[in-house]
């Protein structure tokens, strides 16, 4: 990869910079249809991805099942229809699905044969999306070119780029993260399924980010979050169905284990680059110190709620489409028909189908994956699995000491006696949790802007209503998941350059730019209710954390102090030594 190509990478990845980035995605956005290639691509040989649910045999079997079931009374769920179909497969129908699995897929660019993803499905987003990442992409190119276009600031300093695209990549997943264990009790704990208990959790670390526990010195919010962030692996390897109970916007554990996993591999092939154009350079006599003062990594990466909602436009854009909606679509009749309205909407039949296709591809996976390691359970498969979990050689034989560890203390879960059947059944268990709730989060996602187009305009007419209502509610909530996450991550201990220190500049962008301050409130009332039930102040004032911001361990911008590959592992369980971060090592 070239630095042109890198810096291209980077101003279409910066826009993940808002954190909790799946919130402001599917605040109104719309996933339309497979992913097709682009024609450039398909001039090159490349054809457009093929729907396996389009194939014989399965198709036929797939028909089949859902008649069968349907007219016995029987579970018609695409779990169950798929169930029934793959059980049909022989050997030779079954590899010709793990063939086309990934065939002609972004997963097949990179080598991967055992991952598939939201990536294959096109996703229409909002304008106001559009207003945030537009206005996210110029404070990047300011950065990057100053008053001079043209006049790239790390033009010779190749490693000064990947740090600050790594950093990038870290802080996706701190918020992330956070946008999870907002609704965390004090001992790392999500009541699944529990509306009330998840609003009280959601307030009380609202309420508590300014105060300061006299002991540690940290955040009183803090105590929950650094325990959950740990949890949320084994949330999703004890395989609760939590997307069934639950409701946007707690994000289901396994999606988030998911992104965890695609964070790790690509801050890990980053790390890599930054080792090798880091010698490369200084080979060269190419000084990387000057061009990191010229680009402060942690200014770039870290940016206030109020920043990030209210002066980038997208609060006003999204007010801008709610009364739009008002205006042209609510109680109008075949409001679906107006292009105003419709740009807006999904109908379930065409879901439906988006549905099923995801669904199989998640199944097939599964199966591929246990089917490869049934065949040759060995430890050389075990690594080739866990290579694409980001797992290194060295890594893996940490794994095998806790398993072990977990064997001889009679602590393993799973009903196995060797450490390969052990770390099989882990690597099963994780596949097929997180695919189902993969598969089960699409299914929610589809459902926030769809209709069914064959029971007239009334249920047009609900989710017209439902849309608007995100447009109303989404700005403030997604400022309450930023600055909660500024402020939390701040007090994680981080190792950059061999010592432990504290992203601190997240909580100095957050007092600078504070979305709930008094002086930002614009009317506001001193409490409110957002989408998902909860309500907490609207006006919080900071100023008990302003001694904290200061003297920050990055102020200067040249180190990105953020999460590494390692430290992920150890967040997904995979490696031993479960401290919680912020303790002392």
């Amino acid at each position: 990869m070239n630095r042109t190509q890198s810096i291209a990478i980077l101003m279409s990845f910066i826009f993940l910079n808002l954190g909790h980035a799946q919130d402001v995605e599917t605040a109104g956005s719309r996933i339309v249809s497979i992913k097709e290639k682009t024609d450039s691509e398909n001039a090159n040989g490349i054809d457009q991805l093929q729907k396996l649910t389009e194939i014989d045999p399965i198709k036929g079997h797939i028909e089949t099942c859902r008649a069968t079931k349907s007219q016995n009374g029987e579970d018609t769920s695409n779990k169950a229809i798929l169930d029934c179909a793959w059980k049909e497969l022989d050997d030779s129908d079954k590899e010709k699905v793990y063939a086309l699995l990934n065939s002609n897929t972004e997963d097949d660019e990179r080598g991967s044969q055992y991952d598939v993803g939201l990536a294959n499905f096109k996703n229409e987003k909002s304008s106001a999306t559009k207003v945030l990442e537009k206005y996210l992409l110029g404070k990047l190119e300011e950065a990057l070119y100053g008053d001079q276009p043209g006049n790239l600031k790390i033009a010779n300093d190749h490693t000064s780029f990947y740090e600050l695209y790594r950093s990038q990549l870290g802080k996706n997943l701190i918020s992330q993260l956070s946008a999870f264990c907002i609704y965390t009790d004090d001992e790392g704990n999500i009541p699944f399924g529990s509306k009330e208990r998840l609003a009280e959790n959601k307030k009380k670390n609202l309420d508590g980010l300014n105060q300061i526990d006299p002991t540690s010195g940290i955040s009183t919010s803090f105590k929950g979050y650094s325990s959950c962030i740990q949890r949320v692996s084994i949330f999703c390897e004890e395989g609760k169905n939590f997307t069934d109970q639950l409701k946007d916007p707690v994000p289901p554990p396994c999606e988030l284990n998911r992104l965890m996993t695609s964070a790790k591999i690509a801050i890990s092939k980053t790390e890599d680059l930054i080792e090798t154009f880091g010698e490369l350079d200084a080979q060269k006599g190419l000084t990387a110190g000057l061009n990191k003062e010229a680009l402060n990594i942690q200014k770039i990466t870290n940016v206030g709620s109020k920043e990030l909602i209210k002066d980038s436009g997208y609060e006003k854009e999204q007010e801008r489409i709610a009364q739009e909606i008002e205006s042209n679509c609510i109680d109008v009749a075949d409001a679906e028909s107006n292009p105003t309205c419709a740009k807006y909407l999904t109908k379930k039949s065409e879901n439906d189908e988006l549905s099923l296709e995801f669904a199989l591809r998640n199944k097939a996976l599964t199966e591929k994956v246990k089917d490869h390691l049934d065949q040759n359970l060995n430890e050389e498969t075990l690594k080739s699995v866990l290579n694409e979990q980001g797992l290194t050689d060295e890594e893996y034989e940490q794994l095998k000491v806790k398993v072990q560890s977990e064997i001889d203390s009679g602590q393993n879960k799973n009903d196995c006696a060797t450490i390969e059947e052990c770390i099989r059944n882990k690597i099963v268990d994780r596949y097929e949790h997180e695919r189902e709730q993969l598969a089960m989060s699409l299914q929610k996602r589809l459902e926030q802007t769809q209709y069914d187009d064959t029971e007239g305009t009334q249920t047009a007419a609900k989710a017209l209503e439902n849309v608007k209502s995100t447009y109303e509610n989404s700005a403030e909530s997604l400022a309450e998941v930023y600055q909660y996450s500024n402020i939390v991550s701040s007090f994680i201990d981080i190792e950059s350059n061999g010592k432990l220190k504290k992203n601190t500049a997240a909580l100095a962008a957050e007092l600078e730019s504070n979305y709930f301050s008094a002086d930002s409130n614009d009317g506001r009332n001193t409490a409110s209710s957002n989408q998902d039930g909860t309500s907490s102040q609207t006006v919080r004032d900071l100023e008990s954390l302003s001694d904290l911001a200061k003297g920050s361990d990055s102020d200067d911008g040249t180190d990105a102090v953020t999460l590494d590959s390692g430290q992920i592992n150890k967040l997904q369980q995979w490696l031993p030594d479960n401290k919680a971060e912020g303790e002392e090592p």
